[in-house]
């Protein structure tokens, strides 16, 4: 059992990873050129991809931990849509929270002033996170064989 939940963790973490790694690739991209920053187009877009991977990566990661723990007895189809919106958004935005938190206030401050950064990001998030719940409502409502739709966590025996 406990191996079917780090593998809907790790199912999650990477289906976030994908479209995260791409919005900040072209993001940044488009960031760089727009305010003449004096840097390779290639070498932005490279590191927009490597951060937005491991940005998704863990965000994915927090919100299928967070899903299971808040949501353990429901299928997904008993998830109400801000619930997913919700864990999505924190999920979004808990890294530049921990970098201000970790580095102090200077820091901090200048995180509080890239706003529209935590917008962003708590925004990509929550479409995240109604997609992946959308995808998984989709996909899996009943497994073939199955009496009863699939839950997020499995209760008593694996089948």
């Amino acid at each position: 059992m406990i191996l079917r939940r780090l593998r809907g963790i790790a199912g999650t973490a990477l289906l976030w990873a994908i479209p995260w790694s791409l919005i900040l690739a072209l993001g940044g991209s488009l960031t760089a050129l727009i305010m003449g920053v004096r840097v390779s187009p290639l070498r932005v877009f490279v590191e927009g991809l490597r951060t937005g991977f491991f940005w998704g990566l863990a965000a994915g990661a927090l919100f299928g931990s967070a899903l299971m723990l808040a949501e353990q007895k429901r299928g997904f189809e008993g998830l109400k849509r801000w619930r997913a919106v919700l864990f999505g958004a924190v999920a979004g935005v808990w890294f530049p929270a921990l970098v201000g938190l970790a580095f102090g206030p200077g820091v901090a401050r200048d995180l509080m002033a890239a706003w529209p950064a935590w917008v962003g990001a708590g925004l990509i998030g929550a479409v995240s996170g109604l997609s992946t719940v959308a995808l998984a409502n989709r996909g899996s409502s009943t497994l073939p064989g199955s009496p009863e739709p699939t839950r997020m966590l499995p209760v008593g025996d694996d089948p």
